[in-house]
C-alpha cells in the first residue's frame, strides 16, 4: 500500500483546518505532484478531498472513510473530535433511524482527521461521515 509522506499528510490537514473555518466551497491545489480538491456543499456538509493526480501515492491510500450504512441521523455519542485516535471497532458515531440508536464503528485504528456531517443533521446511506488516518504498522 503506498502512502503519501508526513509533509503531504500535514499539507492535507492544513488545507481541511483553514477551508474548514471559512465559507469557502471549493478548493483546488497543486502541490509538485499532488493535486488537492475540496468541495463543501451548501449545507455546510464537507466532502473528503479527493486526489485528481497524484503519480507518487493515492490519497484514498491514507484516508478511509467512515460511511452510513443507513438513512437517520448523524449523532456524536461522546466528544468526538478532529484529531483524536480511535482503536479498530471503537464507537465514533450513531446513525439515529427509526427511534433506534445505530452505532457507527471505525473500520480501522487510527486518528480522525475530519468529520464530514454536522451532529443532529440527516445522512444519506453510503454518505462518509468522518475521514480517519490510519495507524502505520
Amino acid at each position: 500500500m503506498n502512502s503519501l509522506p508526513r509533509s503531504a499528510l500535514r499539507l492535507v490537514d492544513d488545507i481541511i483546518e483553514a477551508v474548514g473555518e471559512t465559507d469557502v466551497t471549493s478548493l483546488a491545489l497543486t502541490s509538485g505532484p499532488l493535486k488537492i480538491e475540496l468541495k463543501r456543499s451548501a449545507h455546510h456538509v464537507r466532502s473528503l478531498p479527493t486526489v485528481l493526480e497524484a503519480p507518487v501515492a493515492s490519497l484514498e491510500s491514507v484516508v478511509v472513510p467512515v460511511t452510513s450504512e443507513l438513512v437517520g441521523r448523524f449523532l456524536l455519542p461522546r466528544p468526538v473530535q478532529r484529531g483524536d485516535t480511535v482503536a479498530a471497532g471503537d464507537v465514533v458515531a450513531c446513525i439515529e433511524s427509526m427511534s433506534l440508536m445505530n452505532e457507527v464503528r471505525a473500520p480501522v485504528g487510527g486518528r480522525i482527521a475530519e468529520i464530514l456531517v454536522e451532529p443532529g443533521h440527516p445522512v444519506e446511506f453510503g454518505q462518509v461521515l468522518m475521514a480517519l488516518i490510519p495507524m502505520e504498522s
